[in-house]
């Protein structure tokens, strides 16, 4: 019993790696190139992908989704939502030399502020 209960566990295993690969030699491209329109890296494809089917995986086991696409589709799907949401995080954060480049003091500013502090110091 014990032996035929471990290859049915091995058979499992083996089918369950064969779906991943096809899933990625399917779903994978799809991202890349989707990835490679935003403007992202291989890298970024790759890390998109990878989180993409992690979250995939993790509601196929819990039965958290009833799926009405191809399996690749649906992780095109996460992946898409994955990379406007790092997108959208990358946006929101400027450096302060890239605000500094942009902000343009006017030459007679420290002028008025010299007059400004002068009269301050007067009424004071």
């Amino acid at each position: 019993m014990e032996v035929l209960e471990r290859n049915n566990q091995v058979q499992s295993r083996i089918k369950t790696e064969n779906a991943f690969e096809k899933l990625y030699e399917r779903a994978f491209p799809l991202v890349a190139k989707f990835v490679s329109k935003m403007s992202g890296s291989f890298q970024d494809a790759k890390d998109i992908f990878h989180d993409a089917l992690i979250i995939f995986y993790e509601k196929q086991v819990a039965n958290a989704i009833t799926i009405q696409v191809a399996d690749d589709i649906y992780i095109l799907g996460i992946a898409k939502h994955l990379w406007l949401r790092k997108f959208k995080q990358a946006q929101e954060k400027v450096s302060l030399d890239e605000l500094e480049q942009d902000i343009s003091i006017p030459e007679d500013y420290y002028q008025e502020n010299e007059e400004n502090n002068r009269l301050l110091v007067y009424c004071n």
